[in-house]
């Protein structure tokens, strides 16, 4: 028989329910019993095996020992000895190509003289680890709505979403409400700590010892909180309870366009909080802070396609440069995905399942703590890296440090409320620069499309095309500009009043 560990009491066994299964992750006890039938005392060797007889892929595959060890017994005559074996169950959803592994059969094998006397095989299921799902900026666990379904058919319906949120009473983020919402939010350690409160109850639902967590946007830094600051240093296994964390889009060094846009904000004498939390410099301090991996995984995802961002050179995501998504994980990706698109399908398939379903013979053993040799920090300049030495200082360049020179405050800042299936012209004064750019925050409903004093279109932004759905929307032209009175042309396309924030700004380093 099997039998598992009742989360969250180590060492507290109960039997494993065959149709319940296990879940990856967990320490498995396997028990079995050999009676002696006959008048004289028996010594044996008792073997515990994986068997693949009657599976369709690998039926052909010899059985493999789950541990290498066999267990010597003496048994007395019309006695019963009882041998168990503690296993490790990390991988054994998943075969080593990714496959999911539906029921792992077990057998047990006893030898006399170097003889095979007798065998049982018992099936045991091994699910997934849960999926903990942590969603960002001005979101809810809707985003994940469609990712059970994607779990499902990716492996069973055993393989469990749980979208922090979904159900309210096990815990619940407030990351800012609906998009441009001035509502007062959680700060970082607030939602952390509701995430810590949903794992939990993962855990229970799940009898698992261990999660996986994805994170999209801002939902990387709260679950980097929480396991820096909140989550036990393992789970009694010397493993930390949480395997992997794949970050989507996160801003592990804030978002030049949160820094623009701030000022904007101000300027505008509105308080947005969910934006001042992206700024450069309060990610700075966070990073200064949550260090602490405690073993856990680390994996990070950067959206690619755009080229520029709010007063700033860099590929991006629209609300994320590359190198802020990469920071000084090692274990990362690109995608040409945008920002709000990073939770799709493509990028799960691409990204997000090889980083989870990680077959018995991949690495399942805590992450090893690394000294950084470079921050990655972002600088104004191309976002290079500033080294520094083992204490991990992160220096950053923000808004408050330009003084004067206030790099990041836009020339204009407005605010347009725009009816429904209505267009407006708004006069934008431009002096002679550079280069020269506008950041709009709106709905994907509005098309903003900028014409220079001449009556030539010069920039496009455009409902239905795959800037529109990102938080920070820009126009950037990449050339010596003439001062003069430019238009800003705004449709909504809706049949409801649209508000748009937009700022001007011009002289991006390149």
């Amino acid at each position: 028989k099997f039998e598992d560990m009742k989360f969250p009491n180590w060492n507290q066994w109960q039997e494993i329910v065959e149709q319940k299964g296990t879940i990856d992750g967990n320490w498995v006890r396997i028990k079995a019993k050999v009676l002696n039938t006959s008048g004289e005392s028996k010594f044996a060797e008792v073997y515990f095996k994986e068997t693949y007889k009657g599976d369709k892929w690998d039926g052909a595959r010899k059985d493999q020992p789950l541990k290498d060890q066999s267990f010597s017994i003496n048994v007395a005559p019309g006695e019963e000895y009882e041998v168990e074996m503690l296993w490790d169950s990390s991988g054994y959803a998943w075969f080593d190509d990714g496959r999911p592994r539906l029921l792992q059969r077990i057998k047990a094998e006893v030898w006399e003289d170097a003889k095979k006397i007798d065998e049982i095989t018992r099936n045991l299921k091994v699910a997934p680890k849960p999926v903990v799902l942590v969603h960002g900026l001005w979101s809810s666990w809707k985003a994940w709505e469609s990712w059970q379904n994607i779990l499902t058919t990716t492996h069973s319906y055993d393989w469990k979403a749980f979208p922090v949120g979904e159900k309210a009473e096990h815990g619940r983020m407030n990351t800012g409400g609906e998009f441009l919402s001035t509502s007062p939010t959680n700060s970082i350690g607030e939602n952390a700590h509701e995430l810590a409160k949903y794992i939990e109850y993962a855990q229970k639902d799940r009898n698992a010892w261990h999660v996986d967590i994805v994170a999209h946007s801002m939902g990387g830094l709260i679950s980097r909180y929480y396991i820096s600051q909140i989550m036990a240093k393992d789970a009694g296994d010397f493993r930390p309870p949480v395997s992997h964390l794949v970050m989507l889009g996160t801003p592990n060094m804030g978002s030049p366009c949160a820094d623009v846009m701030n000022v904007a904000f101000e300027m505008l004498g509105k308080n947005v909080e969910a934006v001042r939390q992206l700024r450069q410099d309060y990610v700075g301090g966070f990073n200064k802070i949550n260090t602490n991996r405690k073993g856990v995984k680390f994996s990070a995802l950067a959206g690619n396609p755009l080229p520029a961002m709010c007063k700033t050179v860099v590929w991006n995501d629209g609300v994320v440069p590359v190198p802020s998504a990469k920071w000084t994980i090692e274990d990362n990706a690109e995608s040409k995905s945008i920002h709000t698109d990073l939770t799709g399908t493509s990028d799960f398939s691409a990204f997000v399942k090889p980083h989870l379903a990680i077959g018995p013979r991949g690495d399942h053993d805590p992450a090893v703590p690394t000294i950084p040799t470079q921050t990655g920090q972002l600088r104004r300049s191309g976002f290079g890296s500033y080294f520094t030495n083992v204490s991990f200082s992160p220096i950053r360049r923000t808004v408050n440090d330009f003084g004067d020179d206030d790099y990041f405050r836009p020339d204009l800042a407005r605010s347009v409320k725009v009816s429904a299936r209505e267009k407006v012209e708004i006069e934008i004064p431009v002096t002679e620069a550079l280069n020269f750019g506008m950041t709009f925050m709106a709905s994907p409903e509005i098309s903003a499309t900028l014409i220079n004093d001449k009556g030539i279109v010069v920039g496009k932004n455009l409902t239905n095309t795959p800037g529109s759905a990102g938080w920070f929307r820009s126009i950037y032209l990449d050339k010596k500009i003439a001062g003069g009175i430019w238009k800003l042309r705004l449709e909504n396309s809706s049949d409801l009043e649209k508000e748009v924030i937009f700022a001007t700004w011009s002289n991006a380093d390149r």
